[in-house]
């Protein structure tokens, strides 16, 4: 006999279509973005293979940002329940012992997958190059990194509890995607004594 689960979880619509090969009592999709904003709007666009995994009666949706929860209602009428998210302030504090201390020179930290286009790291360099006398730091979630992108340290596809460190090495994080879950890198980096200059984006609330 098949094994059945009590419930199997997707957390991106790619895992969704693919979660009902197994069988469950209880089908859960963890939504974090409106994924249809990663993709442009052409013909052959995923963009509709997206829109249809928000409006499946068979499957319970659950979000981490209430601007997510509000398109779900809006858009599709789905109540899709809340589940905060938050930083763990025992692993980001002010007392992190940091890489490299903090020093007179301001050191700056870009964040994000260099090849996702909308987290915008691409701008974010454009913007440290116009800055004199700061040093530069990338953490770069996918590995990729252009080689025009000037930067003092790059730190590729770094664990979770490797991040605090890092944060505590600099003084501002420069972050300016335009589509965010809950924005965590700013929260993250407030909470190990830094600060942040951001976009104006969903998720900031």
């Amino acid at each position: 006999h098949p094994v059945e689960y009590d419930a199997v979880l997707a957390t991106w619509w790619e895992t969704y279509y693919d979660m009902f090969h197994l069988n469950a009592k209880t089908y859960l999709y963890f939504c974090q973005s409106d994924e249809r904003r990663f993709y442009d709007k052409t013909p052959d666009s995923p963009a509709l293979l997206v829109e249809r995994t928000y409006c499946d009666p068979r499957v319970r949706v659950i979000t981490e940002a209430k601007w997510i929860q509000r398109m779900f209602q809006h858009e599709f009428g789905v109540e899709a329940g809340y589940a905060p998210n938050g930083v763990d302030l025992t692993r980001f504090h002010l007392n992190v012992q940091p890489l490299v201390p903090r020093g007179p020179r301001v050191r700056v930290l870009v964040e994000g997958p260099g090849g996702a286009s909308f987290k915008r790291v691409d701008l974010a360099f454009r913007v440290t190059a116009r800055v004199p006398d700061i040093e530069v730091w990338f953490v770069c979630g996918d590995g990729v990194v252009q080689s025009d992108w000037k930067a003092d340290r790059v730190f590729k596809k770094v664990r979770f509890e490797d991040m605090p460190p890092i944060y505590a090495s600099c003084y501002i994080l420069i972050k300016l995607s335009t589509v965010e879950g809950v924005f965590g890198p700013p929260l993250e980096m407030f909470a190990c004594g830094g600060t942040a200059v951001v976009s104006n984006v969903s998720g900031y609330d």
